[in-house]
C-alpha cells in the first residue's frame, strides 16, 4: 500500500499534534481536536499499547524516499522527544513502537531503518538517536495477555526463515527488545497458546470437531462462504492461518465433508451469537435518544458484529463514565475493539486492565476482543 505521502516537516513544528483515530489525520488546533470525537494527543497514542493499528487502517505513509542517515536521525530524535513528553518517565523506543508509528503514518518502517545501507540493526539506530534501551526489572509485570500475544505474533511473522520461535524470542530479549520466553510463560500461556489467540493454531493437534469449528469461524469472517482449497492451502489465506488439505481429509473424510460440517457448525454458531446479542438487547432503553443502536441492529447482518456492538455499549454502561446517550452509542458503534480501548484510555482515563476486568466480569471479553481478532485474521484477501 503506497498511501498518501506525509511530509516530515508536518511533524516537526513546535505546537502539539493530535491524531484522529478514525481517519489518520493530524490536527494542530487543540479546539478542533477537542471537537473530533476520536482525536488523541499524538505522543500519548504512540506509547499506548492498547492502540494496535494495522497496515490497512490508514492511508498515510511518511515520505522517506530521499532520506539519508541524517534525516533518519533527525526524525528519530523527534520521536524520542514526542513520546518522552507524553510520559512521566523515559519511554524505550522498540520495534513495536516504531511499527505502531509507521502504521499511523509518522515513522519509517523498521526494515528501512535497520537496512544494511542505513543502520544495519535497530540497536545502532537507538544509539544514533540517543535512545539506548536499558532493561529494567519488572518492566513486563503489568503486561496483559493481549500484549504478550501481540508480541509473540510480531516475532513469529518477522523471524528468519527456518529460525525457531524460541530462538527468535531469546535473541530479542538479549537485545533488550522484548520479554524473554521465561517471562512470557509467567503470563500463564505458552508460546503456542499465545499464537493461537492471534490466529495461528497448532493444526497438528486438530481433530474433527476442531476442523469444523475452524471452518465455522472462517464462514463467519467471510459472509457465510465455505472454505475452498487451492492446492493444499485454503484459498485467500496465508498457509499458516489455515489447516492444510491433508489435515482436513484425515479428520473429516474429504473436502466436501469438511465444508458440510463447517456449514452445520456455522449455523449453530450464528444462533449462539444471536442468543447472546438478544440477551444484551433486552436491557437497551427504548427512549432517552437511544436510536442509533436500534437502527444498527435492524440493518446489520453479521451476528458477530451485533454482539460486539451491544457488548461494547454494555461495558460502557458498567464503567459509569460521564457520557450522553448519543456519545455512548457512538463509542459502541463506530470503534473497533482496539480503537475502543485506546479512546477510553486517552479520553476517559480508563486503563486497559480496568476495561478488561469489567468486560470479564460481564463475560463479554471474548465477544469484544477475542471474536474480533479471530475473524480479522481469517478474512480472505482479495
Amino acid at each position: 500500500m503506497t498511501g498518501t505521502l506525509r511530509d516530515s516537516a508536518e511533524l516537526y513544528a513546535a505546537s502539539p499534534l493530535y491524531f484522529v483515530i478514525e481517519s489518520g489525520e493530524l490536527v494542530r488546533d487543540a479546539n478542533v481536536a477537542e471537537n473530533r470525537s476520536t482525536s488523541c494527543e499524538l505522543g500519548a497514542l504512540v506509547i499506548d499499547e492498547s492502540f494496535r493499528p494495522t497496515a490497512a487502517d490508514y492511508d498515510y505513509r511518511l515520505d522517506i524516499a530521499n532520506w539519508g542517515k541524517p534525516q533518519y536521525v533527525k526524525h528519530g530524535a523527534w520521536l524520542v522527544r514526542l513520546v518522552n513528553a507524553a510520559s512521566e518517565s523515559t519511554v524505550p523506543i522498540t520495534a513495536r513502537l516504531l511499527t505502531r508509528a509507521y502504521y499511523m503514518g509518522i515513522a519509517a518502517p523498521v526494515h528501512a531503518i535497520a537496512g544494511a545501507t542505513r543502520f544495519g540493526n535497530l540497536p545502532n539506530y537507538y544509539r544514533a538517536i540517543g535512545a539506548e534501551v536499558h532493561y529494567e526489572r519488572g518492566v513486563y509485570d503489568n503486561w496483559t495477555v493481549d500484549q504478550f500475544a501481540d508480541y509473540v505474533e510480531e516475532v513469529y511473522v518477522s523471524k528468519l526463515p527456518g529460525q525457531e520461535l524460541n530462538q527468535a524470542i531469546q535473541e530479542r530479549a538479549q537485545a533488550k527488545e522484548g520479554p524473554s520466553k521465561n517471562i512470557i510463560r509467567r503470563s500463564g500461556y505458552t508460546l503456542s497458546s499465545l499464537l493461537e489467540l492471534r490466529g495461528y493454531p497448532d493444526f497438528r493437534r486438530y481433530g474433527p470437531n476442531d476442523c469444523a469449528q475452524w471452518g465455522a469461524i472462517f464462514m463467519l469472517a467471510n459472509d457465510g462462504q465455505v472454505p475452498r482449497f487451492r492446492g493444499s492451502s485454503v484459498k485467500g489465506l496465508p498457509p499458516r492461518r489455515a489447516p492444510r488439505w491433508e489435515t482436513v481429509v484425515k479428520h473429516t473424510g474429504g473436502v466436501a465433508e469438511f465444508q458440510a460440517q463447517s456449514a452445520l457448525r456455522y449455523a449453530e454458531l450464528c444462533k449462539e451469537l444471536d442468543t447472546q446479542a438478544q440477551r444484551l438487547a433486552r436491557f437497551l432503553p427504548r427512549s432517552n435518544g437511544v436510536t442509533l443502536i436500534h437502527d444498527f441492529l435492524r440493518t446489520e447482518s453479521s451476528p458477530a458484529e451485533r454482539l460486539r456492538v451491544l457488548a461494547q455499549y454494555t461495558v460502557l454502561g458498567r464503567l459509569h463514565l460521564p457520557l450522553s446517550a448519543e456519545r455512548r452509542q457512538v463509542l459502541g458503534l463506530r470503534l473497533n475493539p482496539h480503537t475502543f480501548s485506546a479512546i477510553l484510555q486517552q479520553k476517559y482515563h480508563v486503563a486497559p486492565p480496568r476495561l478488561y476486568a469489567v468486560a470479564e466480569e460481564l463475560q463479554l471479553h471474548d465477544a469484544i476482543w477475542g471474536l474480533f481478532n479471530r475473524l480479522t485474521v481469517l478474512r480472505m484477501r482479495t
